[in-house]
């Protein structure tokens, strides 16, 4: 049986916990994953070309669970701020490839990334400029 994590590893080999993050951090976050799927997906030659390349995919996938994971760190009282944007929707979405990945439906992925995801960008972009950039590291 292969193993992701070697036997002698702890999770806390993998990470140093969740962090509590600014919001304009998760924001910044957020749109730096988004920018990534937009360019991932720019660079396949048609949604036929994108659903050929397992690594493209893949890295989309990964993109689109780290949003929903800033989604779900932002939380409620940012949700209810920000009524507009469907966070609901973004985290289930993000729960649904983590734990449904056998049963993802390819064109509803691109449909987010051609459809949704712009809308989610230009949203994002707008409550950004009520936080301000993210504090320096």
């Amino acid at each position: 049986m292969a193993t992701i994590i070697h036997p002698s590893s702890s999770s806390d080999d993998l990470h140093s916990g969740m962090t509590e993050r600014p919001i304009p951090s998760l924001i910044h976050d957020l749109l730096h994953h988004a920018a990534r799927i937009r360019a991932i997906y720019a660079e396949a030659e048609s949604a036929a070309a994108f659903a050929a390349d397992e690594t493209a995919r893949e890295a989309v996938l990964w993109n689109l669970v780290v949003i929903g994971e800033v989604c779900v760190r932002l939380g409620p009282e940012f949700h209810a701020d920000h009524d507009d944007v469907p966070w609901a929707t973004i985290i289930a979405q993000r729960n649904i490839i983590a734990h449904g990945y056998d049963a993802l439906v390819w064109d509803r992925i691109v449909r987010v990334i051609e459809t949704d995801l712009p809308i989610l960008i230009k949203q994002v972009e707008g409550i950004s400029r009520q936080y301000g950039p993210p504090p320096q590291d």
